[in-house]
């Protein structure tokens, strides 16, 4: 078996549905009195979602032959039961029964878990039928543990109940940050990525710094190997964060706030960042952490650890510690600037 994963197109709809009929004909094993609620256009209704950006599906191929795929939404593009807040929801996961028990169904869920981690969620939520057995077994099996919320009419005609599971360790607040409030921060210049020298303690107005460890690069493994960065909590996710910072900028500037990024890698990788995620807001380089703020060690580097600092004149007025999920430093942010 030479199974290779992509992510699909909508014009991949009539593949996913066709696997997607075997495996509900397959219900019948433990439900014969099952009938498809949606016995027809399906392909039609798979290509809509496809489409979506809220829907992201890899398709498992062996050769020339369709194996499988996993399906991730943000938010739920069907009419079965959403996810929590705060949870991607895993949609659909089925293989074709030649690759059933060759660990294809493994694959595929690490490989939904993985997509979902880089897009920035921290855990995950699923609706699976409550008399599946096989299926229930599999996904306590890898670390899926019952939510407790069922849903015994759904309109898929069978009892649900949902699963949820934790894709990154939350961060605890060590104390680190306790002091903070009402200081001012060290009078130090750092280079910018708009090729400025930025001096935040001298700042007029408000400012906002979001501390972050470090941004990666596509296709590199993580500072340590992602299996031990993704171990730390709060250190993945400072890509996603980047982003929902950048999505949210025009509202900072609506508030007359000026907004900053800050880590202690070099200028030359910030700018690599700053470019390819197109970044309206300026990066901080602090190499040495001279700013004074809570750190960790990895692999013999210091980092920052997340933080948020909201600043007036210099002096900190409030801080955000620690950030999780990432990808929500922004919101959290905003709701303290109001």
């Amino acid at each position: 078996m030479t199974v290779r994963f992509r992510h699909t197109t909508p014009s991949d709809a009539p593949l996913v549905a066709e696997t997607v009929e075997i495996g509900f004909a397959s219900y019948r094993e433990w439900a014969p009195e099952w009938v498809n609620p949606e016995p027809s256009g399906r392909a039609e209704r798979l290509t809509e979602r496809l489409r979506s950006p809220d829907v992201w599906s890899l398709l498992a191929t062996d050769g020339d032959e369709v194996a499988g795929h996993v399906s991730i939404a943000e938010r739920s593009p069907s009419a079965l039961s959403a996810a929590p807040p705060g949870h991607a929801k895993l949609w659909q996961i089925f293989v074709r029964p030649r690759w059933q028990g060759t660990g294809l169904a493994t694959l595929l869920l690490r490989a939904g878990e993985r997509e979902a981690i880089d897009r920035g969620f921290v855990r995950m939520a699923l609706w699976t039928p409550r008399d599946h057995m096989r299926a229930r077994r599999f996904y306590e099996r890898e670390g899926w543990v019952l939510s407790g919320r069922r849903d015994d009419e759904s309109r898929m005609g069978l009892p649900l109940v949902e699963y949820v599971r934790e894709l990154l360790p939350a961060p605890g607040d060590d104390g680190a940050a306790d002091d903070l409030p009402g200081s001012r921060l060290p009078s130090v210049t750092l280079p910018a990525t708009d090729g400025t020298d930025v001096t935040i303690a001298e700042r007029p107005g408000r400012t906002v710094l979001f501390a972050y460890p470090r941004t990666g690069r596509p296709g590199e493994q993580s500072l340590g190997g992602d299996q031990a960065w993704n171990a730390i909590p709060g250190a993945r996710g400072c890509t996603p964060q980047a982003c929902a910072i950048r999505d949210s900028h025009a509202r900072f500037e609506a508030l007359s706030v000026r907004v900053f990024g800050l880590s202690t890698q070099s200028s030359d990788d910030q700018r690599e960042a700053a470019k390819r995620l197109h970044l309206p807001y300026p990066l901080l380089s602090d190499p040495a952490a001279r700013l004074g703020l809570p750190t960790f060690e990895m692999e013999g580097v210091t980092l920052y650890k997340r933080l948020t600092l909201i600043l007036r004149e210099g002096v900190v007025e409030d801080v955000i510690y620690p950030v999780f999920p990432p990808n929500e430093a922004a919101e959290q942010a905003l709701a303290q600037l109001r």
